[in-house]
């Protein structure tokens, strides 16, 4: 009896010393899983990790806290990244929610034009992440002058008014609305006979545009994002 009593304390002993030991251990492992992951490449990156045994059992990271500053993944670079991924599933990189920021975003498109995005703030679960990005003043001036001028149509004063533009076009004032279309933020299509695409995703891209709202300040683009895909993309 004194034997068997003897064992079980014992196990008891190597459980709760197994319990304890178990999320130091893993630690550096989910810290390396996060960097092979990361869209970076080998860009620095500041990663906290909370675990806990229960959750490594059942294959999930409590939390993962990844910082850094001027990064580049695909088309898009990022002068500040501060983002937090709750509930981590281990295999796949699935996570149950979001939130964070990434700040001045510079995003080049397919034809070697740029998009400036003050501020992205992020949020929701990975396969269908809530992106709202603020673009400034100046830097919509410059999107919708740049479409305009891709597509021909070069003009002179433009001013953001809610809803749209109001642009001067061979001496005439007119005022017109910018929206989204199929995913992507347009000018509407009296101007040219058709749709101006100011930015949008392109063929296989993990995002969709949902809304727009403009003002005389900027723009406030709705978006959503699957970062799964994203984070499955060939780098």
């Amino acid at each position: 009896m004194r034997s068997f009593l003897g064992w079980v304390s014992l196990a008891a002993i190597f459980g709760a010393f197994a319990f304890v030991v178990a999320p130091v251990a893993a630690r550096p492992l989910v810290v390396d899983a996060v960097r092979a992951a990361s869209p970076f490449g080998s860009a620095p990156l500041a990663i906290e990790v909370s675990l806990d045994p229960l959750g490594l059992l059942r294959g999930t990271v409590d939390r993962v806290h990844v910082t850094g500053a001027d990064l580049h993944a695909g088309s898009m670079t990022i002068g500040a990244l501060d983002v937090t991924a709750n509930d981590v599933a281990i295999g796949d990189h699935t996570f149950q929610a979001v939130e964070g920021s990434l700040g001045s975003v510079v995003i080049t498109r397919d034809d070697g034009s740029t998009v400036h995005v003050d501020r992205i703030q992020l949020s929701g679960p990975s396969t269908a992440v809530d992106v709202t990005a603020d673009i400034t003043h100046d830097a919509a001036i410059a999107l919708v002058r740049g479409a305009l001028a891709d597509a021909g149509l070069p003009v002179g004063e433009i001013e953001l008014i809610d809803g749209g533009v109001r642009l001067q076009v061979l001496g005439q004032r007119t005022d017109v609305a910018i929206g989204v279309v199929d995913g992507s933020l347009t000018i509407a299509g009296a101007l040219a006979g058709g749709q101006i695409v100011l930015f949008g995703p392109s063929a296989g891209d993990p995002w969709r545009l949902k809304s727009v709202a403009i003002s005389t300040t900027g723009l406030q683009v709705q978006a959503t994002a699957d970062l799964v895909q994203g984070l499955n993309q060939p780098r």
